[in-house]
């Protein structure tokens, strides 16, 4: 997989993470502790990844709101998708041009490093397992309950 497919697909992940979190959070057993955890750590991982600005250069960011029809400092140079290599914009436009790929793949090394740093940090990998702690919990409780109601 080449390095800009292998980025997108990490962003893919972090935002479907955060989308699961948020859906455990309104399901209707679960307790509020599991659903706070889940949004903090969607909220803190938004925030590191945010802290060091764009993940493109001016130049590259300056070319992708162009391409996509932005006015210049428009796109906040994270919210993307990327699907086999057409770069899909927030207002709906859709950019498959080898201009597009060259600045995907010429960021993805940056991205990469940065998710990587984010999701390695001491203080993202506590929230993931308060997170697991809470579902464990969860489930536990779940069984307690289920194990009470085939008793009586």
């Amino acid at each position: 997989m080449n390095p800009a497919k292998r980025t997108m697909v990490v962003l893919a992940s972090l935002a479907a993470s955060g989308a699961a979190f948020a859906a455990t959070a309104r399901s209707a057993d679960a307790p509020t502790a599991a659903g706070e955890s889940g949004r903090a750590l969607g909220a803190l991982v938004t925030m590191r990844l945010r802290e060091g600005g764009s993940f493109f250069t001016p130049k590259e960011r300056a070319g992708i709101e162009a391409m996509c029809g932005y006015r210049p400092g428009e796109w906040d140079g994270f919210e993307m998708n990327d699907t086999n290599g057409v770069f899909h914009c927030t207002n709906g436009r859709s950019v498959d041009s080898p201009e597009m790929r060259a600045i995907l793949e010429a960021a993805a090394p940056r991205i990469e490093a940065r998710v990587r740093g984010v999701m390695e940090s001491a203080e993202i990998k506590a929230a993931i397992a308060k997170v697991a702690a809470d579902a464990r919990a969860r489930a536990l409780a779940a069984l307690d309950r289920e194990g009470r109601r085939g008793a009586r």
